[in-house]
């Protein structure tokens, strides 16, 4: 799905695809593995290497030049996927009725960021966060949206 969504331009330079790149994003974010430096320490794991097929580590300057490349079109056209994929596997499980959970969570964020407002938040009171609404189809155990 990501290599048909996110084809990769070959060219002299090219090392890694775009589908290598997000996917080594996704499972450092499983492994709790958040900043640049680390992910790129992350991909040195031949495990991981042999996961994603990559011959070297993935550098910290090719993992942020993905993402700008990609930008807000990327990351509407991955969540535009993954509704198309949620979508299938609903219909394919034959349910008659489902249940959507709606939970929030609470993000606490430092300095302004944009959208970052006051709110309940019970880790650090007054300070400014995000309030995420994620959704869940109970029956299934999938995040229908985040």
């Amino acid at each position: 799905m990501l290599d048909i969504l996110f084809p990769t331009v070959k060219q002299n330079a090219t090392k890694f695809s775009t589908t290598q790149i997000i996917l080594s994003l996704v499972l450092a974010s499983m492994s709790d593995v958040y900043r640049m430096s680390r992910i790129e320490n992350f991909t040195y794991d031949t495990l991981v290497q042999h996961l994603l097929s990559l011959k070297e580590d993935i550098d910290q300057n090719t993992l942020t030049g993905c993402l700008k490349a990609l930008g807000q079109r990327g990351a509407f056209s991955l969540q535009e996927g993954l509704f198309r994929l949620a979508s299938k596997m609903v219909r394919k499980s034959n349910l008659s009725l489902v249940t959507i959970d709606r939970d929030s969570t609470v993000a606490t964020v430092y300095g302004n960021q944009e959208e970052a407002a006051k709110g309940y938040n019970h880790h650090k009171l007054g300070a400014n966060s995000y309030h995420s609404q994620l959704c869940f189809c109970t029956e299934m155990k999938l995040v229908l949206n985040s």
